[in-house]
C-alpha cells in the first residue's frame, strides 16, 4: 500500500462521508498529491482548498485532475500541503491525547470504577449465598481463586486493555483496524509506572477475554 501512495501520478477521494479519513492521510504521509471530496472530517485533514472538490461533481473533479497532471506548479502545491499536513498528526500524539482524555474522566468521576469491599465483607457475603455450602472442593477453589482476584498484596498499576478481537478474528485492514493497530503499538510503547497495557481478545459466546 505505501509504495502505491508512493508511485501514484494523483490520489484522489471521492467520498460522501467519512468518520476520520485515514486513506488521504496515509496518501500524504508517502508524498503524494491529494485530490479530496469536501465532506465531513476531510475538510479538516486537507485543510487546502484547492484540493478540494464536491463528492458529488464530476465536471469539477475532472478539471483537477487534469489542472494536478498538467499544472506543475498546482502540483507542487498539492504534495507541498501533503508534507505540510502530515506534521500536525502522529501515533504517539494521538495515543497521549486517548491517554489524557480516560486521565480527564477518571479525575472527573464521570465513568464509575470497582472498588472492591474488604475481604472481611466479601467473605461474609459469599458464605451467605445461597448453594455456597453445597459447593464442591473444585468449585471451592475456583470461587476462592476468582475472589483473590480483587485482592493484591502490593499496589498495581492501573490496567488498560485494548480489544483487538475484530483484528484477530477478521482483519481486512480497514482504516479502523489500522487506526487500532498503530494506536495500540504506541499505548504499548508506554507502559510505566502508572498503567499496564495488554491486548485482549475473545471469542463470541465466551464470557471471558483472553491475552493476547
Amino acid at each position: 500500500l505505501r509504495k502505491l501512495y508512493a508511485q501514484s501520478l494523483i490520489f484522489i477521494f471521492p467520498s460522501y462521508s467519512e468518520g476520520f479519513g485515514l486513506p488521504p492521510l496515509e496518501a500524504m504521509a508517502c508524498g503524494a498529491p491529494v485530490l479530496c471530496a469536501d465532506a465531513a472530517a476531510l475538510t479538516e485533514i486537507i485543510s487546502f482548498d484547492r484540493a478540494l472538490f464536491p463528492a458529488d461533481d464530476a465536471g469539477i473533479l475532472k478539471e483537477k485532475i487534469i489542472d494536478a497532471i498538467s499544472d506543475n506548479s498546482f502540483r507542487k502545491d498539492l504534495i507541498e500541503n501533503s508534507y505540510r499536513r502530515v506534521k500536525e498528526y502522529s501515533w504517539d500524539r494521538s495515543a497521549e491525547k486517548i491517554l489524557h482524555e480516560f486521565e480527564k474522566l477518571f479525575l472527573s468521576k464521570k465513568i464509575s470504577f470497582f472498588e472492591p469491599p474488604s475481604l472481611e465483607d466479601l467473605i461474609n457475603c459469599v458464605s451467605s449465598a445461597p448453594g455456597v455450602a453445597a459447593l464442591n472442593d473444585a468449585n471451592l477453589l475456583k470461587l476462592a481463586k476468582d475472589i483473590s482476584f480483587n485482592f493484591s498484596p502490593v499496589k498495581e498499576k492501573r490496567r488498560f486493555y485494548v480489544d483487538i478481537s475484530t483484528l484477530v478474528h477478521a482483519d481486512h485492514a480497514t482504516g479502523i483496524q489500522r487506526v487500532t493497530r498503530a494506536i495500540g503499538s504506541e499505548l504499548l510503547k508506554k507502559s510505566n509506572s502508572d498503567y499496564d497495557f495488554s491486548y485482549v481478545m475473545s471469542y463470541a459466546g465466551h464470557e471471558k477475554f483472553y491475552h493476547v
